[in-house]
């Protein structure tokens, strides 16, 4: 009697037993889908911030285009040498020289710089105060761009005759919706020079 009435307690015990495996394989599938898709988010996440602070950079770029293309429509004064400080309308000088040091470190520096004193100028364009529908698209903090002068490119052109050009190089950084992304890109922009009397190119 007590072989008999054994076997169906042992057949409840392997039924329980296999049970408790399946249990735990589906949670760890679980914890693992979980898992997963945390990464995938955080990725989605990583990808989308890089992807707002390259246009806030790229909006800066074309700022400060704009800008040099507003000054020479005015008529092309010599602008201001930049001292380093911020916020100021102004072209940094680098004629065959190393750049400024304020220069070498926006240019170079992985994380976002203090706007007080990085040397530069914000981006005109608010893009860190969009409204709330724009929330989404809104940065950490507003792009900056500085601007160098390279001098004058001298070289002939189709005609035979010498063409002058301004050269620029304009620098911009923005961070994405946190200041831990941070773009920077450069662009370089020119502009004819006028020739004033005596065959001398004037900026």
């Amino acid at each position: 009697m007590n072989a008999q009435g054994a076997a169906p307690a042992c057949q409840r015990g392997a039924i329980l037993f296999i049970a408790m495996l399946l249990l735990v394989s589906i949670t760890l599938l679980a914890l693992a889908a979980t898992r997963g898709s945390l990464l995938q988010e955080r990725m989605t996440g990583a990808q989308r911030d890089r992807q707002l602070a390259r246009f806030g950079a790229e909006s800066a770029l074309r700022g400060a285009e704009e800008w040099l293309w507003q000054h020479w429509a005015a008529g092309g004064a010599a602008l201001p040498e930049c001292s380093g400080v911020s916020g100021q309308a102004c072209v940094y000088r680098t004629r065959g020289a190393d750049p400024h040091p304020q220069v070498q470190r926006f240019r170079s520096a992985t994380a976002w710089l203090d706007p007080s004193q990085d040397g530069a100028q914000a981006y005109a364009r608010p893009l860190d105060r969009l409204p709330p529908a724009l929330a989404s698209a809104r940065l950490a903090a507003q792009p900056r761009f500085l601007v160098e002068e390279l001098g004058v490119d001298e070289r002939a052109g189709p005609d035979g005759a010498t063409q002058r050009r301004m050269l620029y190089r304009i620098t911009a950084r923005s961070p994405g919706g946190r200041l831990q992304t941070v773009e920077v890109l450069e662009s370089m922009w020119s502009m004819s020079v006028p020739v004033a009397a005596g065959g001398e190119a004037r900026p």
